[in-house]
């Protein structure tokens, strides 16, 4: 847990409010900025209260899930999805596409760690029995007994 907090603490460092940086994080972190700055304008909140704002549901979602807490996960992919859509509306034009691929690639590989361990099917209960082990043994009232289920597999008899 500790590590996973100095990360995100990191993350939040680096995405700062710095203009001019340059690097993979800036083409995920400055698009969503520029996207705040412009739809933020007619709102009463500063585009620097909504990029702290996204920093601080995405780091909270992110450990929601990875601790498989609450609806963690579920905030968690809605923050992803809503990331990229800031990062393909605020990119420029001929990076839009680059931009919001690589957002998707960064998203999916910390979801890795989100996500992990999310099961697509129910487990089976404990006291379910298993066929293959199940024998059935049926006797008749005279000595010699009768041939058993098992035999049938095989394709001879006991």
């Amino acid at each position: 847990m500790y590590a996973t907090t100095a990360l995100l603490l990191a993350w939040v460092e680096i995405s700062s409010p710095v203009s001019g940086r340059t690097g993979l994080l800036a083409v995920l972190t400055e698009p969503v900025r520029t996207y705040l700055e412009v739809s933020t304008g007619a709102l009463p909140i500063a585009a620097e209260t909504g990029y702290s704002v996204w920093q601080f549901v995405g780091c909270t979602s992110f450990l929601l899930a990875v601790y498989n807490r609450g609806f963690g996960r579920v905030i968690w992919g809605l923050w992803g999805a809503a990331s990229v859509a800031m990062v393909w509306a605020g990119a420029p034009g001929t990076g839009r596409a680059v931009s919001a691929g690589i957002a998707v690639l960064a998203w999916s590989a910390a979801s890795a760690a989100a996500w992990k361990g999310i099961r697509l099917r129910r487990p089976a209960p404990a006291a379910e029995t298993r066929l293959r082990d199940l024998r059935i043994d049926v006797r008749l009232h005279g000595d010699t007994p009768a041939p058993s289920l098992m035999g049938w597999r095989s394709g001879r008899l006991n």
